[in-house]
């Protein structure tokens, strides 16, 4: 701190522990709170009469005169110097032609920008005038942050301007001190403050927009501005009056939806910065200092709710918290149990600033005003009120680039004219696709169906058993079963489905048989006569199988003698006694939308629903799979799944399809990692499928050196982490493959191929034939880059 007299110290509000731990923090760059404010201004302008006139209005105001001390002291303290001498500068560009003025203008500003201030020797300002042609010239106020807020900025500018008129200080307003604003501070009641937010962040998930930060990348602010056209202006407002509230609620709300719409949630949170000048404290208006707080906005945007409701709601809830602004950010997050609880900011510029009238009997005109300020959030977002309502983001390219950030401000734009067109529809009918974007997202980017929808599973099996009869199809744990001879028994069994039970297109057959040759035999037959096939896991609950039976109107009842039975009408056939002998007769092809496989899954709640899968979409999976990482006889693949999961299918089809063997574990041998592998050495076993948990699991168990003949795992299911990645690396020299999706995706969603270099596993690309369900916000091909769950 400077050795000049000290006319006062003062605490810390809780915004400016923040900014100053930030300035401070990050010294790599510009400061993030520098605040430059920039005029052009006509007319006759005496560079001495300004200069007087800044240097009054800092002998006027304890706040300019601030220095922030953090070292040496317990606590970060505001010491005010009882004076300073204005820093002022002046360049004269006169002499220089317009594109070579404009050139030197831009590196002055930015030159000033960058220079930091050492926040512990006041002042924290300086004032530059740059004379540029004739009577034009441009003054540019910048600031620290830590000394006054926007609504502030609007006084001192007032002033100024009176000041370099000739009006002393002593015809000014009557000055408030700030200390003031301290006292009224200390008598609040932190108590009611503290119950009031811990129920308003009560079971709050944060909610974080921006992707993690590049690594390496200096953080860098960059804006992007748009405004939208008076009529939609005029429709908000009249949107805000109708429902009896503020533009400013209807700007933050609209955010929230287009937050709850981009997460897929409706309970989200973002930060919300406004003046705290509270009603109480007398002269609270005409202070200068720093009353702006963050705070965390909460909205619960449910889809069938209208706009206007949401926004009574949020300007409701507002309305409660105002009294209890004063808490501070840090401490509402110590309630909330989390320290970030968002990364987008919303400010509402709404501070008293005339600029037709502010330089009145200065002899000047304002040409121009523009400020210029920055923030630590990824992403902040600022509200001009006006004619045409101005919509600014600031965004830090170390987390967004320029097309996201532009990209998601005329997002916001989009819905704010889409609720004042239609501010009684449901929340879930505002459109926030850009023009384009729909017919993108439905068909362009998911242009990924195979139009070759011939030939069928069923045409691709009897294919491989044509090519190679004597080649072992199955493996069971005794002779292996050529494909010849399942083929045979294939066409068997469907000819009797066929001629003795009316089973074809759109009937569902239910298998309740166990992991075996006879299971195998049983799908293929089922498929070969054009029909679906339902497997039932014989270790279900006997009444989750009726529910199954009943719900999916199964035609007939495959099964095994060893396996109990459900109570059921459905005619049963006992697999392994002799059929009756079938006309002969060929099988017609299944037709691509035919169905081919209900899977059940519990549903959303606990009920067990179908997910149909066609003929079309199975024979494409299979072929996707195979140009992906094709298979050749020599594979000899593991089947453990259980039945009544997707991955059973095409552990079991997509080698059939392609001539390579299905190996059938073992009972039990899919829960005892030891047993898995002595099965996959046994057998020599190329390709096995494990969910990561499962793979963990396998991986402490099993040491190195073993299972020589694996040479490739998928996984899916669950998130695959690096650790576990790294982990399978160390042990055995395999091709990793990543996959996720439903099962109405037929199977699988997205591929990647696991690089061993990558900092995370991504879940992948689209895969060849995906059917995607695309919702609004889902607007393009799941990058490769993205790692987690994905959610259709």
């Amino acid at each position: 701190m400077t050795t000049a007299r000290v006319a006062d110290i003062l605490p810390l509000t809780s915004t400016q522990q923040g900014m100053l731990f930030h300035s401070l923090y990050d010294t790599s760059g510009p400061d993030l709170y520098a605040f430059q404010i920039v005029l052009g201004l006509d007319g006759r302008l005496d560079a001495a009469r300004l200069r007087a006139a800044g240097q009054a209005l800092l002998d006027r105001h304890d706040t300019l005169r601030a220095g922030f001390v953090h070292e040496t002291v317990r606590e970060p303290v505001q010491v005010i110097a009882a004076e300073a001498t204005l820093p002022w500068a002046e360049h004269d560009l006169r002499e220089l032609d317009a594109d070579a003025r404009e050139a030197a203008i831009r590196q002055v500003l930015a030159e000033d920008r960058a220079r930091r201030f050492d926040l512990a020797k006041p002042p924290l300002l300086r004032l530059t005038l740059i004379r540029c042609s004739g009577d034009h010239h441009v003054v540019v106020l910048t600031n620290h942050h830590l000394l006054y807020d926007g609504w502030s900025l609007a006084i001192l500018l007032r002033e100024l301007f009176r000041l370099y008129a000739g009006e002393p200080p002593a015809g000014l307003p009557r000055l408030v001190p700030y200390r003031e604003y301290f006292a009224w501070l200390g008598k609040q009641d932190g108590a009611a403050a503290r119950e009031a937010w811990n129920e308003a962040v009560r079971d709050l998930e944060p909610t974080l927009l921006a992707p993690a930060a590049s690594p390496g990348t200096a953080p860098e602010v960059r804006e992007h501005e748009l405004a939208l056209d008076e009529p939609a202006t005029e429709a908000l407002i009249r949107l805000a009056r109708s429902a009896g509230v503020t533009l400013g609620t209807v700007c933050r709300g609209a955010w929230g939806i287009l937050l709850a719409r981009l997460t897929g949630r409706s309970d989200v949170v973002f930060g919300t910065t406004s003046a705290d000048r509270p009603a109480g404290l007398p002269g609270a208006a005409d202070m200068v200092g720093l009353f702006i707080t963050t705070l965390p906005t909460r909205i619960r945007a449910a889809p069938a709710a209208t706009a206007p409701e949401l926004f009574a709601d949020l300007q409701r809830t507002q309305a409660e918290l105002l009294p209890h602004q004063h808490l501070g950010l840090p401490e509402i997050q110590r309630l909330a149990g989390r320290r970030d609880l968002f990364d987008t900011l919303v400010v509402f510029q709404n501070y008293p600033l005339d600029e037709d009238g502010l330089a009145a009997g200065s002899g000047l005109r304002i040409r121009s005003l523009a400020g210029q300020t920055s923030t630590h959030y990824p992403l902040s977002l600022t509200v001009f009120p006006g004619k045409r309502l101005r919509l600014q983001a600031k965004y830090r390219t170390d987390h967004f680039t320029e097309t996201e950030a532009e990209t998601l401000l005329a997002r916001w734009a989009r819905l704010l004219a889409s609720l004042g067109s239609a501010p009684d529809a449901p929340l879930a009918r505002h459109d926030i696709l850009l023009p384009g974007e729909r017919e993108r997202a439905l068909t362009t980017v998911n242009d990924t169906g195979e139009p070759r929808l011939q030939p069928s599973v069923p045409e691709m099996f009897a294919r491989s058993a044509r090519a190679r009869p004597e080649h072992a199809a199955l493996v069971a744990g005794g002779p292996a079963i050529a494909y010849g001879e399942l083929a045979s028994d294939v066409d068997a069994l469907a000819a009797h489905l066929v001629r003795h039970h009316g089973i074809g297109p759109e009937t569902v057959v239910a298998l309740l048989v166990p992991r075996s040759p006879a299971f195998v035999t049983a799908v293929l037959a089922v498929l070969r006569a054009g029909a679906a096939y339902l497997p039932l896991d014989p270790a279900y609950p006997r009444r989750r199988l009726a529910h199954m039976l009943g719900d999916a109107g199964a035609r007939v009842l495959l099964s095994t003698a060893e396996v109990e039975i459900p109570e059921t009408d459905v005619p049963v056939v006992v697999l392994g006694q002799p059929l009756p002998v079938a006309p002969e007769g060929g099988f017609p092809p299944p037709q691509p939308g035919h169905a081919a496989l209900l899977i059940y899954t519990s549903g959303t709640t606990g009920v067990p629903k179908a997910a149909v899968l066609t003929h079309g979409a199975l024979a494409n999976r299979f072929r996707g799979m195979q140009e992906e990482d094709p298979l050749t006889a020599a594979d000899r693949v593991l089947h453990k799944a259980a039945l009544g999961f997707d991955a059973a299918a095409w552990e079991i089809l997509w080698p059939l399809t392609h001539g390579a063997t299905v190996v059938l574990a073992e009972p039990g041998d899919e829960r005892d990692p030891v047993r898995l592998a002595r099965t996959i050495e046994r057998e020599s076993v190329t390709l096995s499928h494990f969910i990561p948990s499962m793979l963990r699991e396998f991986l402490d168990a099993v040491e190195g050196g073993r299972c020589p003949s694996l040479r490739r795992v998928l996984c899916g299911g669950e998130v695959l982490t690096a650790t576990l990645r790294d982990h399978l690396f160390e042990k055995f020299d395999v091709a990793l493959h990543n996959r996720y999706g439903p099962t109405e995706t037929a199977i699988h969603a997205t591929h990647h191929r696991v690089d061993r270099t990558e900092e995370a596993v991504p879940i992948g690309s689209p895969v060849l034939a995906m059917r995607a369900f695309v919702l609004d916000g889902f607007l393009q091909p799941v990058p490769p880059g993205t790692t987690g769950e994905l959610h259709l």
